[in-house]
């Protein structure tokens, strides 16, 4: 599968290769060695220090319970000694194998190439920041990609000589190594047992693939007691929640993560892939035309085959990070490289032209990788969390009765790395990453009251604590127990808060500390114990709720609509989010233990200041459906720290209304029928002191006030700039038509918008219609009626119109029936309804108005022939009782059922 060397030297520009060599190592190894302290440890460089420092038993342990084998922390327990405990001596060996592995690149280019695509190779390798990160790096992937590359290396010189069998000997011993150092070195194991597969197959040598399978399996052996001591710890790992992990995740991520380093964003991805994957394709087209296709597909298989397999045999773990996939990066140097030689090589007059071309070529692979070297060593966006600075600010600041809380807890090697012994508390207190010990209410409380008792105060260390704290549970119960004080410097990738406790509040009790909803309507399963309501919020601030929320059994994944009303049901804010945040779905809660939910949302600008303001939370489940409202106590809304000046989309010009400035307003919904409301939302601004606004409709008597509380605008200042929202009612009686809505203080009104009350009234019949004389009690008639009964015929329609007249205001809304009786005496069809279907109810009429009122009957298509009755009249539907109807006379009329008309059909 792997093509025999070939040379190249004649017309290749490499004319002294070793010291083109020995400067690519030299490069590779400052790059490495470059700000290699510059940054404090990781969380992985400092647990892999801390189980160096332990016995080799215990590191034997502690390495495998992670699902790590231990070579790379024996290794380090032999450097460290020697070398020093530091961040530049930990990484220090990561850095030599990161060189050495830039050097097993080179010869492998030369093996499957030319010694010129090998020294391309080699510097790529070099500048890549994919293998730069991990060459300065104290932990596993590097030594890992050393190894794979020797094993590799071994397996292609092997496949060439394999009467040689010190070769097959090397590829044994470097794949059990790598096996040693990571588990996913399988995956490369995989790749040469391909290789040496099809080799045998193509080249029909059976020795091939004998020594190949048995140097493969001795490897496999040698790793196989480490396999057996910790299979047990396999189903202890709960580093991640139950899920799938998609395979366009891994290759795409793959991709990213090598050719980018993960230190890139936006544009320079893009050309990164665009450098690169062209770079690539060239190869491969140049390698198929030369005829090194088993080239080709040797490195082709080599990138995939790890790719494919972590896809398939990982996808029920949801985790995946570029790093998994280290021994899959060579080709992505090798084939560019291989590539580049070839244009380099070319021979004939276009010679310029192709090195022309492999040179641009190979200043956009140096370039994007300086780009990600750039922002490796110097932008602060790309920076590692900065452990060592964080403990730093914290021991510098602390008072002698503080304490700490690192959160989550496993990150303590870290922490006592840089902080040193001292009063610090892990939360939860788990040595390694265990998602069934999420901090929730019941195991959280009796820690913090055992450390915190006594204490004036503590420092919160947070580092990706939404995976064990995903409700920020630590920090609600502190703002519980005390006030937060502003921590000036946040060192990068670290969230410092610090707290002054209240010994009054000490110790926290077995049950949340919440005020009981108002009122609560919900699913069955869940329960809300109640919320931490917020005391006093300024208006331009956040408003947070911590609530308590209780599972009787599974829930299904369920969203919260928070809402800020005031006490006039007009709407001031509302965000909506998950019940338990983003990083917590209700599967995964434990039944029957209070379970923090955090809400939060930022009012209205311009927001004014006041205590009538009221939460509510609205359940509502993935289908939208809503599964229950809670209505929750009411908040004070204090003055903002900053004014606000925001405009407002103005239906009227800017007017004075004695102190105050009506800087804008908006009516909605610019057209409303009666008995309905209309929102008013204006700016105003304090000019001067002034008398408590009010807003009235023109045809209206009565008036509001812009707040639901009286007076509330007393609180306002000169200076201040305020929104307001009314809700305004219409009258059931407004005469209808454009309607201005006027602002009034004090002896001064300003019109500040209008309305169209969408009704009609008239007050007589219209012409042509046949009056009639009928009375339903004291309150209507009916003035007339007219059937549109020309040409009637089975299966057609009828139409009746009636006009009803009001001889008083109605308090009631009452319903008409329309019946249509044939023939045989029988009711075949009829009509209820509100009149005007709904939206001129008998509680909108005026004395006098006459209101018409159309009904369609349809004809059934078997209706017999004969004459046809309709009767009409009203009842009261919560009763069902209907009016009594008389005639002009006086009479009764028989069933109050008003007869309209009739028609016959042939």
């Amino acid at each position: 599968m792997v093509n025999s060397r070939v040379s190249d030297h004649t017309s290749s520009p490499f004319r002294k290769p070793i010291l083109a060599l020995g400067f690519v190592v030299l490069l590779a190894w400052a790059i490495r060695l470059y700000r290699l302290d510059a940054q404090s440890f990781q969380l992985e460089e400092a647990y892999a220090r801390y189980i160096a420092g332990l016995s080799p038993a215990e590191t034997l342990y502690w390495s495998s319970r992670d699902v790590v084998p231990p070579l790379h922390s024996y290794l380090l327990a032999l450097w460290l000694p020697l070398a020093g405990s530091g961040e530049f001596s930990a990484r220090f060996l990561s850095v030599w194998m990161g060189t050495l592995a830039v050097a097993v690149v080179m010869r492998m280019g030369k093996e499957l190439h030319s010694s010129g695509a090998g020294l391309l190779a080699g510097v790529l390798a070099a500048v890549l920041p994919y293998y730069v990160w991990y060459s300065q790096y104290a932990r596993i992937y590097m030594p890992q990609a050393l190894f794979g590359l020797l094993a590799t290396l071994c397996l292609i010189r092997a496949l060439r000589r394999p009467e040689r069998r010190r070769r097959w000997v090397g590829v044994a011993l470097f794949d059990a190594l790598m096996l040693y150092t990571q588990v996913t070195g399988g995956f490369l194991i995989a790749f040469h047992a391909l290789v040496v597969l099809v080799s045998g197959l193509v080249a029909r040598r059976r020795e091939r693939w004998i020594s190949g399978m048995t140097s493969l399996a001795v490897a496999a052996a040698l790793w196989l007691p480490w396999v057996v001591y910790a299979w047990p710890f396999l189903g202890e790992n709960a580093g991640y929640w139950p899920g799938r992990l998609e395979w366009s995740v891994v290759a795409m991520g793959t991709l990213r993560g090598i050719l980018t380093g993960e230190v890139m964003e936006g544009a320079a991805v893009t050309a990164a892939f665009a450098a690169w994957g062209s770079a690539m394709l060239v190869s491969l087209a140049a390698l198929i035309d030369r005829r090194r296709l088993k080239t080709a597909l040797f490195l082709m298989a080599h990138l995939s085959v790890p790719v494919v397999l972590l896809a398939v045999l990982f996808q029920n773990i949801p985790k995946f990070s570029p790093r998994y996939m280290i021994l899959a990066a060579p080709p992505f140097v090798l084939l560019p490289a291989m590539g580049l030689a070839t244009l380099f090589q070319r021979a004939g007059r276009r010679r310029t032209i192709y090195r022309v071309l492999g040179g641009l070529m190979l200043v956009a692979l140096v370039t994007s990788a300086g780009l990600g070297l750039n922002n490796l060593f110097f932008n602060s966006a790309y920076a590692h969390a900065d452990f060592r600075t964080a403990a730093r600010l914290v021991r510098e600041q602390m008072q002698p009765d503080e304490a700490v809380a690192i959160v989550p807890g496993f990150i303590f090697p870290v922490w006592g790395f840089y902080f040193g012994p001292g009063e610090w508390i892990p939360l939860p207190d788990d040595p390694i990453l265990n998602l069934n010990h999420v901090l929730h209410y019941k195991n959280t409380i009796g820690p913090l009251n055992r450390y915190l008792a006594g204490r004036s105060g503590v420092w919160l260390v947070e580092w990706e604590a939404y995976v064990i704290d995903p409700t920020e549970l630590v920090g609600t119960l502190l703002d519980q127990l005390g006030t937060e004080l502003p921590v000036v410097q946040q060192p990068a990738g670290i969230r410092l808060r610090h707290y002054r406790l209240r010994s009054e509040r000490l110790p926290l009790p077995s049950k949340p500390m919440v005020s009981p909803p108002v009122s609560s309507a919900l699913t069955q399963a869940l329960d809300l114990q109640g919320c931490v309501l917020p005391e006093n919020v300024p208006g331009d601030r956040l408003l947070t709720l911590a609530c308590y929320w209780q599972a009787r059994q599974v829930l299904p994944n369920l969203s919260i609509s928070f809402r800020l009303l005031d006490t006039a049901g007009s709407e001031w804010g509302r965000a909506d989010s998950a019940i338990s945040g983003a990083y917590l779905p209700p599967e995964h809660w434990p039944l029957d233990e209070p379970v923090l939910g955090r809400y939060t949302l930022r009012p209205l600008p311009g927001i004014p200041p006041g205590d009538f303001y009221q939460l509510q939370l609205i359940l509502y489940g993935m289908d939208k459906i809503s599964y229950g409202k809670v209505s929750l106590g009411l908040v004070t809304i204090s003055r903002p720290a900053a004014p606000f000046t925001e405009t407002l989309a103005s239906q009227a010009a800017p007017l004075r209304l004695g102190g105050l400035m009506l800087e804008g307003a908006r009516i909605s919904p610019e057209a409303a029928p009666p008995d309905s409301t209309v929102q008013v939302e204006a700016i105003w601004r304090v000019v001067e002191p002034f008398q408590e606004p009010q807003l009235r409709l023109a045809d209206a008597s009565e008036a509001f006030a812009l707040l639901p509380k009286l007076d509330a605008t007393s609180a306002w200042q000169v200076g201040d700039q305020y929104r307001t929202i009314s809700r305004l009612p219409i009258s059931p009686h407004a005469q209808g038509g454009l309607t201005t809505i006027w602002a009034a203080s004090g002896d001064m009104a300003i019109p500040i918008g209008t309305v169209n009350v969408e009704v009609t009234r008239a007050f007589s019949l219209p012409a042509g219609i046949p009056a009639l004389d009928y009375r339903l009690g004291d309150l209507i008639g009916l003035a007339g009626a007219k059937l549109d009964i020309e040409r009637p015929a089975a299966g057609e329609s009828v139409t009746a119109t009636l006009y009803w007249q009001a001889h008083t205001f109605i308090e009631r809304p009452y319903t008409v029936f329309v019946h249509l009786f044939g023939p045989d005496g029988r009711l075949y069809r009829q009509a209820d309804a509100w009149p005007q279907a709904g939206r001129h109810p008998t509680t909108h009429w005026l004395p006098g108005e006459v209101i018409g009122d159309r009904y369609r009957l349809e004809l059934p298509a078997d209706a017999p022939s004969g004459a046809y009755q309709v009767f009409a009249g009203m009842y009261d539907l919560d009763t069902l009782v209907r009016l009594p109807a008389t005639d002009a006379q006086g009479e009764p009329v028989p069933d109050n059922a008003i007869p309209i008309g009739s028609f016959e059909i042939p």
